[in-house]
Formats: structure tokens, C-alpha cells, sequence
């Protein structure tokens, strides 16, 4: 369906550090919050991207919908200098999606995640004919013979 003339779209991502105590931002547990705007277009009117250390766990929600059904797509990963983004034999994954919203970076520098918001909207009804519209019925005449 159409967007909105005008529409805004606000998404907040949030990054908690893991608390593994190698960082003030860690001990402190203060989350690093960015807010990302975007015109009916879906064109970024702000910068679109952030950029964190390893141990932290970052989430994107939409904060200004316009109306819009919102779903989110998530993928990661490492950087191509011998990490391997999924789990070696150990388990150990050092980034990933937890879910279509976050991204978990580990002990890795350099890995990418990228949250993909998705809005719906629904289409415009379709106009009534004028004729139903005013309570006029359109009627066959039977022939018989």
C-alpha cells in the first residue's frame, strides 16, 4: 500500500556491552543508543550505520511506524581474515543473530551485522461504485417466452 506523504521512520538501535569486565562501558552496563531516520522512500536522512567493539550485543526497533506493519530480517558476519562466523567445533560463534532484530558480537573485531526493518502497509480500499454507493440497485429485466 501507499506510505504516507511525508512519513519519517525512526529506528533506535541499542548496544549493551557483554558483561565480561574488560571495558568501562561493560562495568558501567550502560547501553549505546543511536537513533536512525529515514524518508517515505526508505533513503536514510541520517547515517545509517554504528560502529561498536567486540562484546556487545546490539538491537534494532522501530520507534515511528507511521502506521506500518514491521517486520525485521537480521545477518552477520566475520570478517574474512580466518573467523568463521559460524560455530567451529568448540561451539565458540563470534558473531551472530539471536533473533531477526540482534546481533551479538563476541570476541571479534570487525564483524558485520545488518538489521533489515521491512514496513507494510495496507492498500487502499477500492472505491465503491457511485451507483452501490447511493443505494441504487442494477437490476436484469426476465424475458420469458
Amino acid at each position: 500500500g501507499p506510505v504516507p506523504e511525508g512519513s519519517v521512520f525512526e529506528i533506535e538501535v541499542t548496544c549493551t556491552p557483554i558483561f565480561n569486565g574488560d571495558s568501562e562501558a561493560a562495568a558501567s552496563g550502560a547501553p549505546e543508543q543511536e537513533t536512525f531516520r529515514f524518508d517515505a522512500n526508505g533513503d536514510p536522512l541520517t547515517a545509517n550505520t554504528t560502529t561498536v567493539g567486540a562484546g556487545y550485543e546490539c538491537t534494532a526497533v522501530e520507534t515511528v511506524t507511521n502506521g506500518a506493519t514491521v517486520s525485521y530480517a537480521c545477518e552477520a558476519s566475520a570478517p574474512e581474515n580466518g573467523a568463521e562466523p559460524e560455530a567451529p567445533d568448540n561451539g565458540f560463534v563470534p558473531v551472530e543473530c539471536t533473533d531477526n532484530q540482534t546481533v551479538v558480537f563476541d570476541d571479534i573485531i570487525g564483524a558485520q551485522g545488518t538489521v533489515t526493518v521491512t514496513n507494510t502497509f495496507e492498500p487502499e480500499p477500492e472505491p465503491e461504485p457511485e451507483a452501490a454507493a447511493a443505494g441504487v440497485v442494477a437490476a436484469r429485466p426476465a424475458f420469458t417466452g
